[in-house]
C-alpha cells in the first residue's frame, strides 16, 4: 500500500487499454483476484460498493491465471464496470 505498482501495459476484457504509466500520480486501486476463488467472489459487492464510493480512484482488477472468457463471462454475471485484465500468462501477477 502506498508503493508504486509495476509499470505494465494490458488490453482489458473490453478492449481497453490499461497504462500504469499513464496512470502515474493518480490514485489506483489495483486488486488481484481469481473467478474461482471464494473470498473474492464474496468481497466483490464490497469491492463495487467501494469503487462507486471513490470515483477519484481507478480500480484496475487482474484476474490472476484466468482466461479471457472466464473473466468476461464472470463480470457480466457480476456486472462489474471497471477495468478487468485476464491475466492468464501471469505476465502482469
Amino acid at each position: 500500500v502506498g508503493d508504486a505498482a509495476p509499470e505494465f501495459t494490458a488490453t482489458d476484457i473490453d478492449g481497453g487499454l490499461v497504462d500504469m504509466k499513464a496512470l502515474r500520480g493518480k490514485p489506483v486501486w489495483l486488486l488481484f483476484m481469481a473467478t474461482w476463488c471464494t473470498g473474492c467472489r464474496t468481497e466483490m459487492p464490497d469491492v463495487q460498493a467501494a469503487a462507486k464510493a471513490m470515483p477519484g480512484v481507478q480500480l484496475v482488477v487482474v484476474y490472476v491465471g484466468e482466461p479471457q472468457t472466464a473473466v468476461s463471462d464472470y463480470s457480466k454475471r457480476v456486472g462489474n464496470d471497471f477495468p478487468e485484465i485476464a491475466d492468464q500468462g501471469q505476465q502482469i501477477a
